[in-house]
């Protein structure tokens, strides 16, 4: 996984993404925390292409409540969504 700064602009978001706005409290909790602490909380957590996999309250709230020009990111590569995936597995089994 990279930490990076990202240019908004720059953030592919899916359809299915676009079409869901967040919910109103948790825009307004993503908010409130900004504006406290001066980060967000959490990363849009985007592939390669900055294709945005989750993180859509960070981003939406950036982007139009905030009017930032820049958002943090965590790029995963598909192997670090392999080891995520197995390592919750095996913390199941492990029960």
């Amino acid at each position: 996984m990279e930490r990076l700064i990202v240019e908004i602009n720059k953030i592919i978001v899916p359809d299915k993404m676009k079409d869901a706005k967040p919910k109103k409290y948790k825009i307004m909790g993503m908010e409130a925390y900004y504006k406290r602490y001066k980060h967000y909380y959490g990363h849009v957590i985007v592939d390669k292409n900055f294709k945005i996999i989750d993180g859509y309250v960070v981003y939406y709230t950036a982007k139009n409540i905030l009017k930032q020009n820049v958002v943090p990111v965590e790029v995963v590569t598909t192997s670090d969504r392999i080891k995520h995936f197995v390592k919750n597995m095996l913390r199941k089994v492990g029960r």
